[in-house]
């Protein structure tokens, strides 16, 4: 059903979404109550977007839990950012910088969870650049830099953290 709802089956969705609503608007309730309804709709939002083709119902479980999951800490630290503004605010310390501190670390972590999930895509679900591509709406040859890229800079990571 998965590959279905990748080339943009919307009865294939529908059917997805009904037998799953319940699974993930519970896993939502545990990590976070208030905001459940919110979280249960960008699973699925990332599910339309990047849900890779998975053969079993288990395997869909396991990618449908882990997402919910994130979309809990997104919340979570979003709330969190949200308290902390507005005490700032309220306190007449809010300079401004932080706020473009904070753009600054909420983009560098989303390209971090997108480089993840072109590796993902690539090594552990064997997808051609094209389909990639096609997932993450770029071109086959951005796919291949950033995936180049990110690799080289691990690997770099890696040496200087290594003792000599």
């Amino acid at each position: 059903m998965s590959s279905r709802i990748a080339s943009g089956d919307e009865s294939a969705f529908t059917a997805f979404y009904e037998r799953w609503r319940p699974f993930v608007e519970g896993l939502a309730r545990q990590g976070m109550a208030g905001a459940s309804e919110d979280i249960t709709q960008e699973v699925f939002m990332r599910v339309i977007r990047s849900m890779p083709v998975l053969e079993t119902e288990r395997a869909v479980g396991a990618w449908l839990t882990t997402t919910t999951r994130r979309c809990v800490v997104d919340a979570l630290r979003a709330q969190q950012r949200a308290r902390r503004n507005d005490t700032l605010e309220r306190e007449g310390t809010h300079d401004g910088v932080s706020g473009d501190l904070e753009g600054a670390m909420r983009a560098l972590e989303s390209s971090r969870d997108e480089l993840r999930s072109l590796i993902e895509a690539r090594v552990r679900f064997g997808w051609t650049l094209e389909r990639i591509a096609r997932a993450f709406g770029i071109t086959p040859s951005a796919v291949d830099g950033r995936i180049k890229r990110g690799l080289r800079t691990m690997r770099d990571d890696l040496r200087e953290e290594t003792p000599s």
